[in-house]
């Protein structure tokens, strides 16, 4: 009986009997269970990385909603209509009032209090009735001439009033009477006309300000010692 793996070898003895005898080595078999094992490690790794990758990116998505922004600038008492409004992706922040996409509905047909910019996040204080200037803000006019203002401003923007050196402080002083020239003031401009033509001025710009200030912007403005730089409507400063 011949063995797997074994050869057979006549060997002929003196006595002329022939027999088969088994002198061969046994084969070795290849390593094909190392290789197979290897592979199926590589594949379990493969997938749980993709499981993770997925884990990860679910957990991202699902920390960000949908919410309403505008699409456009609006001015204060504008009522809302769909153009008006866009849908945004934000993180989670509970601080922030902010109207869920699924609210679109209930916000249709109604106004905004203030001017808003395009873009800027949609939140449940800013709808009401126009109430202008709100509470604790005035709204004063600057006659402004051609390069005292980015000609590009619109209702809504945020702008900083600079006040040149030597212009009117909060008690109206000049000059070296000033104690000090007033820091950049934060404002929303209302609205936006077109000055007479038989005027110096190239613009009337509506701003909302601080109640406490606005008897000095108009002093200055009278000056023609304002200018406006426009900022973003999450950075800008006082």
């Amino acid at each position: 009986m011949q063995l797997r793996g074994t050869t057979e070898k006549t060997v002929r003895f003196p006595d002329g009997d022939g027999r088969a005898r088994g002198y061969g080595k046994p084969r070795v078999a290849p390593p094909a269970r190392r290789r197979n094992l290897a592979w199926l490690l590589l594949g379990i790794l493969l997938v749980a990385g993709c499981a993770l990758a997925f884990a990860v990116t679910s957990l991202r998505v699902s920390a960000r909603q949908p919410v309403l922004a505008l699409a456009r600038d609006v001015p204060a008492g504008h009522v809302l209509q769909s153009g008006d409004l866009t849908v945004v992706n934000v993180a989670a922040d509970s601080s922030l009032a902010l109207i869920p996409s699924s609210s679109q509905s209930t916000v249709l047909g109604q106004s905004v209090a203030v001017p808003l910019a395009g873009g800027s996040l949609l939140t449940r204080a800013e709808l009401g009735a126009d109430v202008m200037p709100p509470s604790g803000s005035a709204v004063v006019g600057v006659a402004l001439k051609a390069g005292q203002y980015p000609p590009e401003l619109a209702p809504g923007d945020h702008v900083l009033i600079v006040t040149a050196g030597g212009a009117a402080t909060a008690g109206g002083v000049r000059g070296s009477e000033a104690a000090a020239v007033p820091p950049p003031i934060l404002a929303v401009v209302v609205g936006v006309q077109s000055a007479p033509v038989d005027g110096s001025a190239a613009a009337v710009v509506s701003l909302q300000v601080p109640e406490a200030p606005a008897a000095s912007i108009a002093v200055a403005s009278s000056n023609g010692a304002i200018s406006l730089v426009l900022v973003s409507a999450q950075g800008g400063g006082s």
